[in-house]
């Protein structure tokens, strides 16, 4: 399959933008993930413990210091359209991967998997 630059140029930023969506999406609900595991086991451990204001819900923890999760965090509708959004990005790179692997450019693919995050910095004391 042949391919111009122009082309090709936009297929590679559209599979690096892509890629980066991504890993943010997938970081979200990660967050999502360990917000709702807070909150079940508050609910099945502690459910007394549980203090439900206007837009948040706080918990305590083994220490007694309150954990906040805002109301948003939990809402069902909003974890779902972002699954869905993490999905439909999920299709479109597997489609740009392939795009590119046709065109003889998939180690611009295996780049992308193998590629590690910056080093996390620190902040000063």
């Amino acid at each position: 399959m042949a391919i111009d630059n122009a082309e090709l140029g936009k297929l590679v930023d559209d599979n690096e933008k892509t890629h980066n969506q991504l890993s943010e999406l997938k970081a979200e609900l990660e967050k999502v993930g360990e917000n709702w595991t807070l909150f079940v086991d508050h609910l099945n451990q502690h459910p007394d413990t549980i203090r439900i204001e206007e837009s948040k819900i706080v918990l305590k923890d083994e220490q007694h210091d309150d954990r906040i999760l805002l109301k948003s965090e939990l809402d069902i509708a909003r974890v779902l359209s972002q699954l869905d959004e993490f999905q439909r990005a999920s299709r479109r790179k597997q489609h740009l991967e392939m795009k590119l692997s046709e065109v003889g450019k998939g180690y611009i693919v295996d780049g992308l998997k193998n590629r590690k995050p910056p080093p996390a910095t620190s902040l000063p004391n």
